[in-house]
C-alpha cells in the first residue's frame, strides 16, 4: 500500500504543532484532494528511498491520518510517549505498510525501555522497506547495546552494502569488529573511511583507537596526531592519548598531553583530577595538590575532592591543614562517618589521644567506618593500659556486628599479646564457624598454636592453607622454618623453603629461613651466604642478627658474630641476657683467665 504524508511534512516532525493549526488543517483537507504517494516514508536525506507513485489513479485521503499522526507529533515533542505511541498506532491502522511509521514507533518504545516492541517495529520497518537505513541503524544500534554483536554487525553490514559510503554505520561497524577482536575487519571499514573522507576526523580516531586496543602502540599514536593535525582541540583523542602514553608507563609524555587537554579546557575536572592521582603515583604530591585545589574552585561542594586534599595534607604530616579540611567536610555534611574517621585517625598521629576518641565514639553502629573506629579506639585504651576496657568495646562490637571478621582478628591480637593463647584460639575458631575456608584465620590460628606449643595442630592449619594455596609463601615459610627450629626433617624444610624463596625471591623472613635451615644442617658457610642476604633484605631485625652472628661464630668469624650479637642487643633489649652470654662465652674462649 502507498504511504500517506508528503516529505515537506516530515520536515515538521519534530516541531510542535499548535492545536489551532489542527483544526484549520483539518477544516482544508476535508475539501481538497492530495495524492496518496511519499506521505509517510523514509526522512528524507543520505538514505533516503522514495517509494514509487502507484500505477492506478490517485485516491482521497482519510483526514483522520492527518489528525493522528499531528496528535503523534505534539505528543512526542511534548514527551507525552504513551499517547504519541497511541496516535501513531492510529495511524498505521490506517496505513499498515508504513515504514517510516514503523521507525518512529521503534524509536518512542525504546524511550520507553519497551525493547522487544522496538526490535519489532524496526524490523517491520524494514520488511515494508528493505533498504531503508534509519531502521536498521536504530535495530543495529538495540543489537548492539543488548549485546547481540552478531547481530548487530549483520544489521550494519546490510547498510554499508546498500551504500558502502555511509559512515556511521561504518564506524559503528568498525568498532563493533575490533570489540569482538576481529581487527583486520575493523581496520579494513575503517581505512576505507579514511580514503574517503581525508579531512574528516573521526575515521583516523577510530583507527587508532583499534590499534590501541590491538597493543599497536606506534599505529595507535599516529593516528591520534593525524586525528590532532586535523583539529588541535580534539579532546577526545587529546585524551585517548594521554591514556595511551599511560598504559605504556610513559608518564611524563601522558602527563604532558593530559596537561594540553586543560589548556584547551581548564574547567575538565576529570581530567585535573586523574592528573592528580598520576602525580600521587610519582609521589608528587605538591603537584597533586595543585591540581586538586584547582578542580575545587570548580567544584566546590565536591567531598570526594576535600577528602583527597586533607588525605594528602596528612601524608605530608600537615596535620592541622588536614584537621581543618576534614572539619570543613564536617561543616556541611556532619553526618560524613568517612571524614570524622579520618580527623579521629590524624588527631591519632597528632597523638592527641581523647580528641581522637572523641571523633571515633561520634561514628554510629550503621557506618562503614564503624568497625575501624572501635579497633582504633581499643588499640588506643590498650596504649594506655586501659586493657579491659579495650577487650570490652570490642566485645561489644563483635555482639551487634557478629559477621565482622576483623574485630574476632583484633581481639584475637589483644589475646595474643597478653599471652593467653588459648583464648584468642577459641575465638579464631569462632570465625571460622562463619567463614570456615578463610586462609587468614586458618594461618592465624596456626600461629597461635605454635605459641600455645601445640606443634602438630599448628603444622596442621599450615597445611590446611596449602590445600588451599599450594603457593603459599608465608605457609610454605613456617612450616619450613618451624621444621628447622625443631632440628627436624631438614630436608623437607629445605623445599618447603626454596619453594618459598622462588614466589618471594627478596623477602628477608624466608632468605632468613633458609640460611638457618643450612645452619641446622651443619653447611655454615651456605648459611652465612643465606643469613647475609637476609640481613641486608630486613637490617632492622634482631632475630636475622642472632642468627648470623652464630654462623659466623661456627665459621670463625668471632669479631664480626660480636658484632652481630651488640646489634641484635640493640634491636631487642628484653634478649640482654641471652646476647650478652654469648658475648661472654667467645670473649672466654679467648681469653681462659678472663
Amino acid at each position: 500500500m502507498v504511504s500517506l504524508i508528503k516529505k515537506d511534512i516530515q520536515r515538521i516532525m519534530n516541531k510542535i504543532i499548535p492545536r489551532c493549526f489542527l483544526l484549520v488543517f483539518l477544516t482544508l483537507s476535508s475539501c481538497c484532494t492530495v495524492p496518496r504517494e511519499n506521505i509517510v516514508g523514509e526522512t528524507a536525506g543520505e538514505g533516503y528511498v522514495q517509494e514509487r507513485p502507484p500505477a492506478v489513479k490517485e485516491e482521497i485521503p482519510d483526514p483522520a491520518l492527518y489528525y493522528h499522526f499531528f496528535l503523534a507529533q505534539m505528543y512526542q515533542s511534548e514527551d507525552d510517549v504513551d499517547k504519541a505511541i497511541a496516535e501513531y498506532s492510529q495511524v498505521l491502522s490506517l496505513d499498515p505498510d508504513s515504514s517510516g511509521l514503523h521507525a518512529a514507533l521503534a524509536s518512542l518504545y525504546l524511550r520507553k525501555g519497551d525493547i522487544e516492541k522496538a526490535i519489532t517495529e524496526c524490523q517491520n520497518a524494514i520488511i515494508d522497506n528493505p533498504v531503508a537505513f534509519k531502521p536498521r541503524m536504530l535495530l543495529a544500534g538495540i543489537y548492539s547495546s543488548q549485546g547481540e554483536y552478531p547481530k548487530a554487525i549483520s544489521e550494519y553490514e546490510q547498510v554499508i552494502r546498500t551504500s558502502p559510503d555511509h559512515f556511521e554505520a561504518s564506524i559503528f561497524l568498525g568498532t563493533l569488529y575490533a570489540e569482538q577482536h576481529e581487527y583486520d575487519k575493523a581496520i579494513e571499514v575503517l581505512k576505507n573511511l579514511l580514503k574517503k573522507y581525508p579531512d574528516s576526523v573521526m575515521p583516523p580516531y577510530y583507527v587508532a583507537k583499534v590499534y590501541a586496543g590491538m597493543k599497536f602502540y606506534r599505529e595507535a599514536e599516529r593516528h591520534y596526531k593525524r586525528c590532532l593535525e586535523l583539529k588541535p582541540a580534539f579532546e577526545p583523542a587529546l585524551i585517548d592519548l594521554a591514556m595511551l602514553y599511560e598504559t605504556q608507563n610513559k608518564m611524563d609524555e601522558a602527563v604532558e598531553w593530559y596537561q594540553k587537554v586543560l589548556g584547551y579546557n581548564p574547567a575538565q575536572v576529570s581530567v585535573r583530577n586523574h592528573l592528580g592521582y598520576l602525580y600521587i603515583k610519582e609521589n608528587k604530591l605538591d603537584e597533586a595538590l595543585r591540581q586538586f585545589h584547582e578542580s575545587e574552585k570548580l567544584d566546590s561542594d565536591n567531598e570526594e575532592l576535600k577528602t583527597k586534599i586533607g588525605l594528602i595534607y596528612s601524608d605530608q604530616k600537615r596535620y592541622d591543614d588536614a584537621i581543618g579540611k576534614f572539619k570543613e567536610i564536617l561543616q556541611k555534611n556532619e553526618g560524613s562517618d568517612r571524614a570524622r574517621f579520618y580527623l579521629g585517625t590524624i588527631y591519632q598521629e597528632k597523638e592527641d589521644t581523647e580528641k581522637a576518641l572523641e571523633e571515633y565514639q561520634k561514628i554510629p553502629v550503621s557506618s562503614e567506618f564503624y568497625a575501624q573506629s572501635v579497633m582504633n579506639q581499643a588499640y588506643l585504651y590498650d596504649k594506655q593500659g586501659k586493657t579491659d576496657l579495650a577487650r570490652k568495646i570490642v566485645r561489644e562490637a563483635i555482639d551487634v556486628k557478629k559477621d565482622d571478621i576483623n574485630l574476632y582478628k583484633f581481639f584475637a591480637s589483644l589475646l595474643e599479646k597478653s599471652k593467653e593463647f588459648e583464648e584468642g584460639i577459641a575465638v579464631l575458631k569462632k570465625v571460622l564457624e562463619i567463614d570456615p575456608k578463610n586462609n587468614e584465620i586458618h594461618f592465624y590460628l596456626g600461629i597461635l598454636y605454635d605459641k600455645a606449643s601445640r606443634f602438630e595442630e599448628s603444622i596442621g592449619e599450615m597445611e590446611t592453607v596449602l590445600q588451599a594455596d599450594p603457593d603459599n609463601a608465608d605457609a610454605l615459610n613456617y612450616i619450613g622454618y618451624t621444621y628447622a627450629e625443631r632440628g627436624i626433617k631438614l630436608s623437607e624444610a629445605k623445599k618447603l623453603i626454596k619453594k618459598a624463596l622462588k614466589l618471594k625471591p627478596r623477602d628477608g623472613y624466608i632468605t632468613d629461613s633458609l640460611g638457618w635451615v643450612y645452619f641446622k644442617m651443619g653447611d655454615f658457610d651456605k648459611a652465612v651466604k643465606e643469613l647475609k642476604k637476609a640481613q641486608d633484605f630486613v637490617p632492622d631485625d634482631p632475630v636475622i642478627a642472632e642468627h648470623l652472628g652464630d654462623a659466623y661464630l661456627k665459621t670463625n668469624l668471632s669479631d664480626k658474630a660480636i658484632e652481630m650479637y651488640e646489634k641484635a642487643f640493640k634491636l631487642d633489649p628484653q634478649k640482654e641476657q641471652i646476647l650478652k652470654e654469648k658475648i661472654k662465652k667467645i670473649q672466654e674462649s679467648r681469653d681462659p683467665d678472663t
